[in-house]
């Protein structure tokens, strides 16, 4: 339960943007790799769509993080999956 509520109250993120203006923000960390997920921040919103990449990283090739004071932010809800009209 404690938790759920320390993330509920979080408002610092670790925030990287990728080079179609498209920011992504870290979720959590699982094993060596970091759990990203699309954000919008001006809406305050996750998108739910994740993905994994490795923390370490050569220094050509290495991708750069911001801490941001982005507020609390909430996951967006996902509607219309697509359904089996099979019969």
């Amino acid at each position: 339960m404690y938790g759920s509520n320390s993330v509920a109250e979080k408002e610092d993120y670790l925030i990287m943007e990728s080079t179609n203006d498209q920011n992504f923000v870290v979720i959590n960390t699982y094993k060596d790799k970091f759990i990203i997920a699309p954000v919008n921040l001006e809406k305050k919103e996750i998108t739910p769509k994740f993905q994994f990449i490795e923390i370490k990283s050569d220094i050509d090739d290495k991708v750069e993080f911001s801490l941001v004071h982005t507020g609390k932010l909430k996951v967006k809800k996902v509607t219309g999956e697509k359904q089996n009209n099979d019969k």
